[in-house]
């Protein structure tokens, strides 16, 4: 994977990045972002996703 792509495709880094990510797909028209988990750790991942992205990603306003 070049890192073009990485930056293009994924949503990855500290909690407040991924939601700038997820965001982003919100604000061009995505109304069901989909996160896929790719770590050894999943569970990890998950749960990590429920306590520190969630919340905000869940506040995001879907355009009208």
């Amino acid at each position: 994977m070049t890192r073009e792509y990485i930056e293009g495709w994924l949503a990855y880094g500290p909690p407040a990045a991924v939601v700038e990510k997820i965001r982003a797909y919100v604000d061009a028209g995505c109304t069901t972002p989909i996160l896929r988990f790719a770590s050894w750790d999943q569970k990890g991942q998950l749960a990590r996703a429920l306590t520190d992205v969630m919340p905000a990603a869940l506040a995001l306003r879907f355009p009208d």
